[in-house]
């Protein structure tokens, strides 16, 4: 998978946030943003998930504009995982997991046959076979962020 952005800019409220950013990021590379407090590194990655809305033209997965992408197709192609997740409902870690299913799943249909096995596998390989019945909330810190992981 490939990420680019071409020169991208950003305001709000009429005060610029980003202002002509662009990057390239290919298969395999690892990548860390750095700076300074308040200087556009999460208005960045924002732009990039789509929590803020880009111009059109300016960031790309795979040569492909993120805001022409499907809500499923995104989902299949990026994951994100936030430095904090507060839900306002408790989940048990196996539905957690389960939720990385989405964008495999038909509209208005059941899970597919297997997703199950392997829901139950990612738990073997985690080491969670024990946790799949405990609340997110009770989760040791660690855990807890392992579960948001995107795994499926």
């Amino acid at each position: 998978m490939s990420l680019e952005v071409k020169t991208l800019d950003y305001e709000i409220r009429g005060k610029e946030i980003l202002k002509d950013i662009s990057l390239e990021i290919h298969t395999k590379e690892f990548v860390g943003l750095v700076g300074p407090n308040g200087c556009g590194k999460s208005t960045l990655l924002k732009n990039i998930y789509r929590t803020l809305r880009p111009k059109y033209n300016t960031v790309f997965i795979d040569g492909n504009d993120i805001l022409k992408l499907s809500s499923r197709k995104m989902a299949r192609e990026l994951a994100v995982m936030a430095q904090e997740n507060n839900m306002e409902f408790d989940f048990k870690v196996q539905d957690m997991v389960m939720f990385g299913r989405y964008s495999h799943k038909k509209f208005f249909r059941e899970i597919r046959p297997g997703t199950g096995n392997y829901v139950r596998n990612i738990l073997r390989k985690w080491d969670w076979r024990d946790m799949k019945t405990d609340l997110i909330s009770v989760c040791q810190e660690a855990k807890n962020r392992e579960c948001f992981w995107p795994e499926c």
